[in-house]
């Protein structure tokens, strides 16, 4: 989805000391700069028309950013009719920074993804990266899952029953899973992943 508005969430004393660099293998086609904006620049293409090639001029302009259903924000830049789509937090610190493995994330310091400045990007392991989401509660886990089909409450009332004595197909009536997950979330979820439940419904009625 397209955010129309991204652009201008910067004030205009940042715009004034904006700095922009060359996007790393799109050189003379596009720029990123400090603030996290991506702009094309003017060029010269030409295009083939009934068998003769005509020159024209492509005007260069500030692209209006996708985000992605986990919230990243990305562009598709364009060179000799190949497409490629970059996040733009990573695009930013690599272009002023240069490359960083692959191996390594790119982190948001205050875990806002339209924040895409400079100054708010980071180097991190995945490891780190992880610990800091949960440590913010921005991780997507638990009820913030987008597949999770029991809550928080579900899922300790669901240890607690077991305890008592309650069988997996007891427990599967009572919260309408099939018995197969309810045994899934009892070995897996609560003691592997400590009450992050995922589980699918069931297709009883």
């Amino acid at each position: 989805m397209i955010d129309r508005e991204y652009n201008t969430q910067f004030s205009e004393e940042e715009l004034a000391t904006e700095i922009w660099k060359d996007v790393v293998g799109f050189e003379g086609h596009y720029q990123v700069s400090s603030l996290g904006r991506v702009r094309g620049l003017d060029r010269d293409s030409r295009t083939r028309r009934r068998g003769k090639e005509y020159p024209f001029i492509i005007k260069g302009t500030i692209l209006s950013p996708h985000f992605t259903k986990n919230g990243y924000y990305i562009v598709s830049l364009i060179k000799h009719n190949k497409r490629k789509t970059f996040t733009i937090h990573r695009l930013v610190y690599e272009s002023f920074n240069g490359k960083v493995s692959s191996k390594l994330d790119c982190c948001h310091n205050d875990s806002n993804k339209r924040n895409n400045r400079l100054s708010n990007i980071r180097v991190d392991t995945r490891k780190g990266n992880e610990a800091d989401k949960i440590a913010r509660g921005t991780d997507n886990r638990g009820e913030r899952c987008g597949t999770s089909k029991l809550l928080w409450g579900d899922v300790r009332n669901i240890r607690n029953l077991y305890k008592e004595g309650k069988t997996y197909s007891q427990i599967s009536l009572l919260f309408n899973v099939n018995e197969g997950n309810k045994r899934y979330s009892k070995k897996q979820k609560l003691e592997r992943r400590k009450l992050y439940p995922c589980f699918k419904k069931s297709k009883k009625t």
